[in-house]
């Protein structure tokens, strides 16, 4: 039987905050001056498979997605899925 894979974590991005799957983990704002608050949520992950998914609104500007894919990769997820909200989007 072949193992199933394990859930990646998920990030989401709305035009002012970054949510980890159960709470604000800190605002868009916040990111550019540091990521060291999501670099602790990543710290407390299991990486084994090293994928995370992120989900950003269409609006954000591509800077600050860079920063936490960067933060993403720097904390052992070498594998970031990424998902763009469209305009409108539900």
């Amino acid at each position: 039987t072949a193992a199933v894979p394990a859930k990646a974590a998920s990030l989401h991005i709305s035009r002012e905050t970054l949510y980890s799957e159960e709470r604000a983990l800190m605002s868009v704002a916040q990111i550019m001056q540091s990521t060291e608050p999501l670099r602790k949520w990543l710290s407390t992950l299991e990486r084994s498979d090293g994928y995370i998914n992120l989900v950003a609104d269409q609006r954000l500007p591509y800077g600050i997605i860079k920063r936490i894919i960067q933060a993403c990769q720097d904390s052992g997820f070498n594998n970031v899925n990424l998902a763009v909200k469209p305009l409108g989007g539900a």
